[in-house]
């Protein structure tokens, strides 16, 4: 529930119930009279000088702006403080592949009001509505700066809003994704590297800074929960600790394959000799010869270079992210494949097999394939011994029948294959296809 203020007759507007982060703070910015916006958060403390210091390091740039806090000294249930750096510093690869920034801003209201916040509530898929306008700000011209000796002190609940976020949500799609403009920001990146990825230990000048500690002082003053920083006892870190592998892959990507619209997306863990394999490819070979259909297929996991490899079939896109992402970030093997698809392929039909890139991809954002039209590859049933026993392995056909509201349809190269299906899983009745 949102209650504002005519900024004219100084009477309150009716209530309004918007249930919405976004859209709370669009009202609120709207509402307001002032040339500046700076957002708030009622859990939180700032220091004495705050608005002074974001207001004095915004006026020293005449260009699109936002100004973030130095450092975010965190206590409650949780203890840390994380120090900012401005955007030459961080980089957009960083920034493609998480958010090194904060919800705390300030920004000229009329640059804020042509920006404005996306409404995230409730969305499956989308959420952090402060990483969105950050990501279509940076994409839009706008630059990311830090006011020194700035402080937040951040309160930790069990219960925030971050801390009950089941499973990882993303930023929405914007802008800042589109190849032309992600390659117009890489190459400006390039030219001026951002500092290389590290955690700077801060922490002997911020623990013995006295300016630093006064200002703990007073927010203890006010909320004893604040307390004096000892090394020992809180983590310090930056977001320049950050990987820009993912950012970089993306950049790859896009300068690869940008130019390019696709109709059919292939979504397989890699290229071996297998049988299942060869019968996809086939299938590719085939779709290809439709001088109406564009086709693309994204590889999700890592083969061991000692495997047998099944040949590219030529003229056809492949993305193969096990050899773009180091193994640490294989984890964002299905953060990738959306950007990919909502960048390069947004109208797309997907085909997909069984395999733990294909599990991911359902896990972490099944709903994002919601709108696309989803194509199952179906073959035997695995099998396994024990005790001398055989037993059906039923890992996948689990896996179709949680997924059925997202698969539409069902390929085997066996009718037989698709009869048991149907058994097990009678709602697959009328969505399948032997070829």
């Amino acid at each position: 529930m949102l209650c504002l203020e005519d900024p004219k007759s100084g009477f309150l507007e009716p209530s309004i119930c918007v249930k919405s982060l976004g859209l709370a703070r669009n009202h609120g910015i709207r509402a307001a009279a002032g040339r500046y916006i700076a957002t708030a958060d009622a859990d939180d403390l700032v220091c004495v000088n705050y608005l002074h210091a974001l207001h004095t390091r915004l006026a020293q740039t005449s260009e699109k702006a936002i100004v973030f806090p130095e450092y975010y000294h965190a206590f409650g249930c949780d203890s840390f403080v994380a120090r900012l750096y401005e955007l030459r510093d961080v980089g957009i690869y960083r920034l493609a592949g998480g958010h090194p920034y904060v919800s705390r801003i300030m920004a000229r209201r009329e640059e804020l009001l042509a920006l404005a916040y996306t409404d995230c509530a409730n969305n499956p898929l989308y959420a952090f509505e402060d990483y969105d306008l950050n990501l279509r700000a940076v994409a839009a011209g706008f630059d990311l700066i830090v006011a020194s000796n700035a402080v937040v002190f951040y309160r930790q609940r069990p219960d925030s809003i971050m801390r009950t976020l089941r499973g990882r949500k993303l930023a929405p799609n914007c802008d800042f994704f589109a190849p032309d403009t992600f390659l117009s920001l890489s190459k400006e990146q390039d030219r001026t590297p951002a500092k290389i990825a590290t955690h700077y230990d801060f922490s002997h000048s911020y623990t013995n800074s006295s300016y630093i500690n006064s200002l703990i002082y007073y927010a203890n003053r006010i909320d004893p929960e604040v307390q004096p920083v000892w090394e020992h006892e809180k983590k310090f870190f930056t977001m320049l600790g950050m990987s820009e592998d993912f950012g970089r892959a993306y950049g790859e990507i896009c300068r690869r394959f940008g130019g390019k619209r696709y109709t059919d997306v292939f979504l397989m863990p890699f290229l071996s000799m297998g049988g299942a394999e060869k019968y996809i490819v086939n299938f590719i070979r085939s779709a290809m010869k439709d001088p109406a259909r564009s086709c693309l297929l994204v590889l999700g996991q890592y083969l061991e270079p000692e495997k047998a490899r099944s040949p590219v079939p030529k003229g056809l896109d492949v993305i193969d992210l096990g050899a773009l992402l180091p193994p640490e970030l294989m984890s964002l093997t299905s953060e990738m494949t959306l950007r990919v698809i909502e960048n390069l392929a947004p109208d797309a039909r997907v085909f997909l097999k069984f395999c733990p890139y294909s599990e991911q991809l359902m896990t972490d954002h099944g709903a994002f394939l919601a709108p696309h039209e989803v194509v199952y590859f179906y073959f035997c049933s695995s099998f396994h011994v024990f005790e001398g026993r055989m037993y059906e392995d039923g890992a996948e056909l689990q896996f179709m029948r949680e997924n059925r509201s997202l698969i539409d349809h069902v390929i085997s190269d066996h009718q037989r294959n698709l009869d048991e299906l149907v058994d097990r899983v009678p709602s697959y009745r009328g969505h399948t296809t032997a070829l």
